[in-house]
């Protein structure tokens, strides 16, 4: 079943902060789903085995997906093409309303 809210969450070389990002999008509710883009690292596949650990932990809302190194927009695209949700972004957070399908590209940022 769809999702509401899809969250793209590019990644290259990010498995020392990833968990503070995913665990601050999981607690905004049930109905989202977190794509984890891993971008082609080159971290010894660090990133990609935190982003496979959160998909085997939140298994219905957490998906891991890896491509070759394609930069920020390409790994957007990717989390967007793959997304379930009836609205979804590159990065936190969608205004509310509206139900139709939205495609944001990084116009808000997650500051830790």
């Amino acid at each position: 079943m769809a999702k509401t809210l899809s969250y793209g969450v590019p990644c290259y070389n990010s498995a020392e902060y990833m968990d503070v990002c995913i665990r601050s999008l999981l607690a905004t509710g049930d109905d989202i789903e977190v794509l984890i883009v891993d971008d082609g690292s080159t971290d010894d596949g660090a990133t990609l085995e935190r982003a496979q650990a959160w998909q085997e932990q939140e298994p219905d809302r957490v998906r891991a997906i890896h491509k070759g190194n394609g930069g920020h927009g390409s790994a957007v695209n990717t989390a967007l093409a793959n997304a379930t949700g009836t609205s979804s972004d590159g990065l936190p957070a969608l205004p509310s309303g509206g139900s139709s399908k939205r495609y944001g590209h990084g116009h808000r940022q997650l500051r830790l």
